[in-house]
């Protein structure tokens, strides 16, 4: 794993975030569809944000995405246990204050997504060439 940025990240990881803005805010009458979707997607998001700053294992990065999400899980299980809420309301909003497993299935279908994804375009890479 090395630090090299890249220019094509960056513009998958805006574009991404175009797409959970707006599906957290047109897309709010979409209910559970857009809380879980929303979940599947920030995995994605969250994968592309570390492609930007590193390059090397990208499966190792998918399930750091996943790790990380189901961490901000766990922060909210503690959270609602202890009584602790998050005072900013955007913060709030961006983390999650409820813990659920579905969105815990939501960041592994994401992670699962991107390795789908990776495994196509070697496959696709290896005709290629021959």
């Amino acid at each position: 794993m090395q630090f090299k940025f890249s220019l094509s990240a960056l513009i998958t990881t805006v574009v991404l975030f175009i797409a959970l803005a707006t599906l957290a805010t047109a897309g709010a009458s979409l209910g559970w569809i857009r809380s879980f979707l929303g979940d599947v997607i920030a995995v994605i998001f969250v994968y592309s944000a570390f492609r930007v700053m590193f390059d090397g294992n990208r499966a190792l990065l998918a399930f750091a995405a996943f790790l990380l999400g189901v961490i901000i899980e766990l922060g909210q299980y503690l959270a609602k246990i202890t009584g602790v809420e998050i005072g900013n309301r955007a913060l709030r909003i961006i983390l999650g204050a409820t813990p659920d497993w579905l969105d815990v299935v939501a960041y592994g279908i994401g992670a699962a997504l991107i390795i789908a994804c990776l495994e196509l375009r070697g496959r696709l890479n290896l005709a290629e060439r021959t």
